[in-house]
């Protein structure tokens, strides 16, 4: 909030707008402190659901924890965690990233997300995949942004599924067309 206090590494605290419709916090309650007040905001909430893709390594590149993740340019969820990941038999290098997607930021038409809204989100993401939709990498402002994750459409996508088991892989597909052009310019 101010220059000392940057220097001297300060905490900032900060009640949100709706947490005043909830109840006090319980006595000897555990806060999470942040590194970045977007990633604060942008935090998991206790009804994301967490699913995987795996980038190969040479196209992800700097994707952080927190990035976002947007589906039609709106941000549903999270970028929780990206690791890489080195296959000695075949020489690949992948980068498996975790992502957090918040139900409740895409409504559903006609009805409302379930208490474990886990089933629900799975037959979505299963059926816009069907039709083409694929995670890819973008940028958070074109060409000089950050890293993202964004769930879009391609044209003429390979036959694809949601995969199985406790964290669910997403298919990837190719990069956004900005990053595809810059990665045309970074080859010259």
């Amino acid at each position: 909030q101010s220059v000392p206090a940057l220097f001297e590494g300060a905490v900032d605290f900060e009640t949100p707008a709706d947490a005043a419709a909830g109840p006090p916090a319980p006595s000897g309650t555990l806060f999470r402190l942040y590194d970045r007040k977007g990633a604060a905001e942008h935090a998991p909430g206790p009804d994301a659901v967490a699913y995987r893709v795996v980038f190969h390594a040479e196209a992800a590149g700097a994707l952080d924890a927190g990035a976002p993740v947007t589906l039609d340019q709106k941000r549903i969820g999270s970028v929780t965690a990206s690791t890489l990941r080195y296959d000695p038999a075949s020489g690949q290098l992948d980068d498996l990233v975790t992502l957090a997607i918040e139900p409740h930021d895409i409504a559903l038409a006609g009805a409302s997300w379930d208490h474990d809204p886990r089933p629900q989100m799975d037959a979505m993401l299963a059926r816009l995949i069907r039709q083409g939709l694929r995670a890819r990498l973008g940028s958070t402002i074109p060409v000089v942004g950050g890293k993202s994750v964004e769930l879009a459409f391609v044209p003429n996508p390979a036959p694809a599924s949601l995969g199985s088991g406790d964290v669910p892989d997403i298919p990837a597909g190719p990069a956004s067309s900005v990053d595809g052009i810059m990665a045309a310019v970074n080859s010259v």
